[in-house]
């Protein structure tokens, strides 16, 4: 997996695959993650020190939730990531002030940044995130369930995006959330999300680049969904016929946010 700055799991692909096998991946990672917010604590000090006026969440929530307990990799690429986002917003927003909607902000990496530009809201599964974006971060932010509905009227938000979202959820997860963007977006709204496309499947297995030619989602299971080392990859004819297959393409696949990039609008009546 990489989202921008989380480095994929540092072991063999034999091994974290009998450890996914056997339930073991989220043992193993979290001891993994432990020693890396213990190695980034001196960097992290100075980084603090050089950012005063920056809000920086817990090295251990950024580990668990980012995979990276570094805030110089957490703030540069969520501001680089942001920078994405707002170029695709401003070039196909339906209106000249849109209300935007993050579906999975984490710990708000990306809507810190666009918080300062639009009516921004973010929705996240995770309550200990929510729960300090509310308490430090400009815009709204709520938890939402594992599956729909968002706590949202239908036809509300002029722009709903997610980064590295669908590249964690389930087959039967992708399509209900797909259904509930085009709920709850305006007529004419955009809907902006990242998955893993062609370039981020060089490391699948044989079996798994078959699946993945024939143009079907795969995906790694073995641990919750969700999580981080819960992993899907997505084909292009996949994205195409199923994730957009409610809203028109207007764009993608492009590379952004260190994954791959597509845009879709929902059509007025």
């Amino acid at each position: 997996m990489n989202v921008g700055p989380g480095r994929a799991f540092p072991l063999k692909r034999e091994i974290v695959a009998a450890l996914r096998a056997t339930r073991l991946l989220p043992l193993a990672e979290a001891v993994y993650g432990v020693g890396r917010v213990r190695r980034a604590a001196a960097d992290n000090a100075a980084y603090r020190a050089e950012h005063p006026s920056v809000a920086f969440p817990p090295p251990e929530l950024i580990q668990r939730t980012y995979g990276s307990a570094s805030l110089r990799s957490f703030h540069w690429w969520g501001e680089r990531n942001a920078a994405h986002i707002a170029a695709e917003i401003e070039r196909f927003k339906p209106c000249p002030d849109p209300h935007v909607l993050e579906w999975g902000c984490g710990l708000g990496r990306i809507g810190t940044h666009l918080a300062e530009r639009y009516a921004y809201t973010g929705v996240d599964i995770d309550h200990q995130s929510i729960a300090w974006c509310a308490d430090n971060l400009k815009g709204r932010y709520t938890v939402n369930r594992s599956n729909p509905p968002l706590p949202f009227p239908d036809n509300t938000w002029d722009v709903v995006f997610a980064v590295s979202i669908f590249t964690h959820l389930s087959a039967s997860a992708h399509e209900a959330w797909r259904d509930e963007v085009a709920r709850i977006l305006k007529p004419g709204g955009i809907f902006i999300f990242t998955v893993h496309g062609t370039d981020q499947a060089l490391g699948l297995s044989d079996s798994e680049k078959a699946t993945f030619t024939d143009g079907r989602l795969v995906v790694r299971g073995g641990v919750r969904e969700g999580s981080r080392t819960f992993l899907a990859y997505h084909p292009e004819p996949y994205v195409e016929n199923v994730l957009l297959a409610p809203f028109e393409q207007v764009r993608g696949p492009i590379p952004a946010c260190s994954q791959t990039l597509y845009i879709g609008r929902k059509p007025k009546p």
